[in-house]
């Protein structure tokens, strides 16, 4: 092994940016420690990783070529991990049929059918329902072949591969209102008070919404969205987009989408949606609440009672890292305090489909890596 690839990657945050990054780093051959004030198997509005329904769906009909090659990065990191069936090497990912329903669709989306969905080519068994076989209501459908993630077993699976490669995790709060520069130092100073190296190469910022005081990003906002647990397993992903913008200002602005996925193995479904930009309040809504618990009975009529109604199990909400600005994975070299220039990779601002980008984000973040090494 080369002298480069042993260099020390510290990365911050420990959410699936974080934990994908250093994954990625060790199987590249670099040492690397974790420093983050969340780990997995924590239960916190700011730490939203665990409060994904994730599942494999693009948000939007088309991206950039390199968020699609993210996007496809992922169906094939999952399609490997679920060969054969359901979660049978512990990592949470299971295969499901995913539908998508639209209250109403223009003439072009109709007329376009599959050729207006970029992706539809590189999936499994993508086609657009026929109208005869769409709920009342819905103008338009399409179905394929996914995967849903049970989000907490996969950031376990995650964190358990990297302490397998060696990999250090420290739990740790570290200052926000400074500068960066002194932050990397109290980072620095952490790893001394650990007994560890302190020769870091490469400091990887992947603190999510927390970049906002980190780097003083103020394009840094939260998408807040409810995270509703339903007894029972749902028998596949599905999600509702409401019509019209009429809704989205009855419901504060919302987003108007409502979505169903099984937490396979655990006798659960997550129900999520109506996401709000720019809202920092962790307590839920019992407005959107009661909206999606209406809008569900349509997704996943298996789960209702004989009273038509859904048993809930608990109620949450978890706040997504969304940059106004756009993602940021850039190297920035920052001056320290005793004027030693320190480089630092930032990996954060993924907003909606984190757990998607998450595995081609972490290698655009080695080649950053690797680029640094070669200077």
């Amino acid at each position: 092994m080369s002298t480069t690839r042993q260099k020390l990657i510290v990365v911050l945050g420990a959410g699936v940016h974080g934990l994908h990054a250093a994954l990625a780093l060790l199987e590249a051959g670099y040492a690397v420690t974790i420093l983050s004030k969340h780990l997995p198997g924590d239960s916190n509005p700011n730490y939203c990783s665990p409060w994904s329904v994730t599942n494999w769906a693009s948000d939007v009909s088309v991206v950039d070529p390199e968020t699609q090659q993210w996007y496809l990065d992922a169906y094939k990191y999952w399609a490997d991990l679920s060969t054969d069936g359901d979660d049978t090497n512990g990592a949470g990912v299971s295969r499901r049929t995913y539908i998508s329903y639209c209250e109403e669709a223009n003439p072009s989306l109709l007329a376009a059918g599959a050729s207006a969905f970029w992706y539809s080519d590189a999936v499994l068994s993508f086609k657009i329902l026929p109208q005869e076989s769409l709920p009342p209501g819905v103008k338009f459908g399409y179905s394929f072949g996914s995967f849903c993630l049970n989000s907490p077993k996969y950031l376990s699976y995650i964190q358990t591969r990297i302490l397998a490669l060696s990999g250090t995790i420290i739990r740790t709060a570290l200052p926000t209102g400074q500068n960066l520069a002194s932050v990397l130092q109290t980072a620095r100073k952490t790893l001394q008070s650990n007994g560890l190296r302190d020769d870091v190469f490469a400091f990887v910022n992947a603190t999510g919404l927390g970049a906002r005081e980190l780097v003083g990003d103020e394009t840094m906002f939260p998408i807040r969205s409810h995270a509703i647990f339903l007894k029972g397993e749902a028998k596949g992903m599905s999600d509702r987009l409401e019509a019209g913008l009429s809704n989205m200002v009855a419901m504060g602005g919302a987003l108007p989408i409502s979505y169903v996925s099984p937490r396979v193995g655990e006798g659960i479904s997550f129900l999520g949606g109506y996401m709000e930009e720019g809202v920092w309040s962790t307590d839920p809504s019992p407005v959107i609440v009661e909206r999606l618990l209406d809008r569900a009975k349509l997704l996943a009529p298996e789960l209702l009672d004989a009273n038509g109604n859904f048993e809930v199990v608990s109620v949450g909400l978890g706040l997504r890292p969304h940059r106004a600005s756009g993602v940021r994975v850039e190297i920035e070299r920052v001056q320290g305090k005793d004027g030693e220039e320190v480089a630092v990779v930032h990996d954060y601002g993924h907003g909606h489909g984190g757990f998607i980008k998450a595995i081609g984000s972490a290698k655009k973040v080695v080649e950053l890596v690797d680029k640094l090494g070669n200077e």
